[in-house]
């Protein structure tokens, strides 16, 4: 999995800063917009030792980190803390700290790493479900916990309110069935974030190949472990991808109350393909454009080295830094 990384307005910039005693910024936001390079500077990052300043690091993230002059945007900004231990800082410093951070709009993430202060994570993350927790540090460089991570970060950005929530899934030839298990595990998992409920979040599901079919309705059950037990029966079709087909079912039907969808609940659809479609876009472009006129809130997962990116983007939401999703194999999405 990864991010697009570079110049580009559309895209992810990163920086590093490593902390005990004193921070260091060891990446500014403006410092490479190559993703290879960047991943060779946080490879090389010293270990420093010495005691623990949270609060001294997230000052530097604001007043460093996040500047115009370093190439910060003003956008959509994530922050990610790992620690395995808790702030010797007075508490005001650190409590005026993290209400600096937080004032500036941004969402930042806690990991914690064995026996940390639960307490002072759940200070540190913008709600209690950007908290998260490992046994040990090989733990957190495993792939399943990024996995984990990936599901419940996407989950967020549907902040957790009452939503209309459409997976669609590509169940084309290229997608072997155990593949294709993969991914419906994927989306069964999913559900179990959210608070399902005919007053809450609903749940829908489109399988498309060539054509397209509305496997599960908004209204077809209102109980999350039947929600994936339905999602993990969805059989595999094979042929080929046409993925506007699957957006205009999704524009035409899912949209309208008679499928149950709410007026006062938000739209969102998770997309996982592993392909581009055989549409031309002739085709393809006005079935984007329609869909984007429902007013929805769309995610896109792409899996291996045959995904069009430029396709992903143009389905997804903005920005799509936080809406686009690349994942290098199937083993990504193993529960």
């Amino acid at each position: 999995m990864g991010l697009d990384v570079s110049s580009d307005e559309t895209d992810s910039r990163v920086a590093v800063v490593t902390y005990s005693t004193v921070p260091h910024a060891a990446l500014h936001l403006d410092s490479s917009y190559d993703k290879d390079t960047v991943l060779d500077g946080i490879s090389n990052l010293n270990f420093v030792g010495k005691s623990t300043a949270t609060g001294a690091a997230l000052d530097l993230v604001r007043t460093s980190i996040l500047q115009t002059s370093r190439g910060y945007r003003n956008g959509e900004t994530a922050i990610v803390i790992i620690t395995d231990g808790q702030t010797l800082e007075e508490p005001e410093v650190f409590h005026a700290a993290v209400d600096a951070l937080h004032a500036m709009g941004v969402q930042v993430y806690a990991f914690g790493v064995g026996e940390v202060n639960d307490e002072e994570l759940l200070v540190l993350a913008t709600h209690a479900n950007n908290v998260f927790h490992v046994s040990n540090f090989d733990e957190l460089a495993s792939e399943k916990f990024a996995t984990n991570t990936l599901e419940a970060v996407a989950c967020d950005m549907c902040n957790y309110k009452n939503i209309d929530l459409t997976f669609i899934l590509d169940a084309s030839g290229s997608i072997v069935s155990s593949k294709f298990d993969q991914i419906k595990q994927f989306a069964a998992h999913i559900v179990s974030y959210l608070i399902v409920g005919e007053s809450d979040s609903r749940i829908a599901a489109i399988r498309f190949s060539t054509g397209a079919k509305v496997v599960m309705e908004l209204t077809d059950s209102y109980n999350s472990d039947d929600i994936a037990n339905a999602i993990l029966n969805i059989a595999r079709v094979g042929a080929s991808t046409a993925t506007g087909v699957a957006l205009d079912l999704f524009s035409d039907h899912v949209t309208t109350p008679s499928f149950g969808h709410r007026s006062d609940a938000e739209l969102v659809t998770i997309l996982i393909t592993d392909g581009q479609t055989l549409e031309t876009y002739d085709e393809f472009l006005p079935a984007v454009e329609r869909f984007h006129a429902t007013g929805v809130r769309s995610f896109v997962f792409g899996i291996g080295r045959r995904i069009n990116v430029n396709e992903l983007a143009v389905i997804a939401s903005e920005p799509t830094q936080s809406h686009v999703f690349l994942v290098d194999d199937f083993s990504t999405f193993e529960m």
